[in-house]
């Protein structure tokens, strides 16, 4: 079946607790026309073979560029639904530009709606905890452990598509 742009088969409609998890997160508007434009990242794709579980879901992860630093992201999916972004893509309190990091690391945000994601992504082998942050950012990095997709697009075609460097 074709899919529309909120997760949902063509002709079903979205279950209340399904709609109002898509609400909150903010991939729903409220008439659920489906998901903003700008809420895509640059060309997410699932990693193989790897799933996390996190509260009462088993997840698959995605990778994804962030469009203003290239900086690789993760997204957590259940079902072809996204359930969270775990990454982070801080701007530096110092120079006011994003903090550019090595395609083998991320920040991950671990509290608030996100609190137990960090040690799940650990869990399932992931991610490891490195220690250190960088300069004029408080966030932790975290080492990722797995490969990611060979189709997931170089930091240099996003930057490129912005006009950077």
């Amino acid at each position: 079946m074709e899919r529309k742009g909120n997760g949902e088969r063509k002709g079903e409609k979205t279950t209340g607790v399904v709609r109002q998890r898509l609400e909150n997160r903010g991939f729903m508007n409220a008439r659920g026309d489906g998901l903003p434009r700008s809420f895509f990242p640059v060309m997410d794709h699932e990693i193989p073979n790897v799933r996390v579980h996190w509260r009462e879901w088993t997840c698959s992860i995605h990778a994804f560029r962030y469009a203003s630093t290239g900086n690789v992201g993760l997204q957590l999916y259940e079902k072809g639904i996204p359930m969270a972004t775990a990454s982070i893509n801080p701007s530096s309190t110092s120079t006011g530009m994003g903090v550019i990091l090595p395609d083998d690391e991320v920040m991950i945000k671990d509290y608030t709606e996100n609190e137990g994601i960090a040690a799940a992504l650990q869990e399932a082998g992931i991610i490891a905890r490195a220690s250190m942050t960088r300069p004029g950012c408080a966030f932790p990095v975290y080492k990722l452990l797995v490969a990611l997709p060979a189709d997931l697009v170089s930091r240099e075609t996003v930057l490129a598509k912005k006009g950077k460097p």
